[in-house]
């Protein structure tokens, strides 16, 4: 039997710091994807704005909405209505809505290209000066899935949107649906997070 040398458990807690380390960094990069966005009818008054409905089935899809994916559709849905019921808005009967919500998901493939980069530097050696210039071309491309959430809040006397919000963030069809869950929490959260606005 080999005996224990006495830096093999600093290096065994060292290693399960790593691991650490590389799961929070994961999860950091993971969430600092959602990226969210607003726009909105600078005339109109959101302050009496209380009770929600969903937007009725004429009204449910965005212009150009793309396909429905059913599983994901569900995730949203539950994940709008706890977002706007943490948010102190009321869910009403679709005659007493103050306002409808209605939202678009869709994914879309998206080009990615590096960019241009240079750099040069200059020393000293045994002839005098020296120095050198790198040039490095975007010839990396690579595509990449998006995840596209629009959310819409309408007026539904005139059945026009007063506030369009919109959240993005990079797809990776192999995640777990707990953890598909987890993302499309945070991006209903940045979403919403900016209605009504200041």
């Amino acid at each position: 039997m080999s005996a224990i040398k006495p830096g093999d458990k600093g290096i065994g807690r060292f290693k399960r710091f790593l691991v650490i380390v590389f799961v929070d960094v994961f999860i950091f990069f993971s969430c600092s994807t959602i990226r969210a966005s607003q726009d909105f009818c600078s005339s109109a008054d959101f302050s009496g704005l209380k009770i929600y409905a969903w937007a009725p089935v004429e009204l449910n899809r965005p212009e150009g909405a793309g396909h429905s994916d059913p599983l994901m559709d569900d995730r949203i849905h539950k994940a709008v209505e706890q977002t706007l019921l943490t948010n102190g808005y009321k869910k009403g009967e679709i005659n007493h809505a103050d306002f409808y919500v209605r939202f678009q998901y869709e994914v879309q493939q998206k080009i990615e290209t590096d960019e241009i980069q240079t750099g040069f530097g200059f020393g000293t050696g045994g002839y005098g000066w020296f120095g050198g210039l790198g040039i490095g071309t975007g010839s990396d491309i690579r595509s990449y899935d998006q995840g596209v959430l629009i959310l819409d809040i309408i007026d539904p006397e005139i059945e026009k949107v007063l506030w369009r919000g919109k959240g993005t963030y990079d797809v990776d069809e192999y995640r777990k649906p707990e953890e598909k869950t987890r993302i499309i929490n945070e991006l209903v959260k940045k979403v919403p997070a900016q209605f009504p606005p200041v």
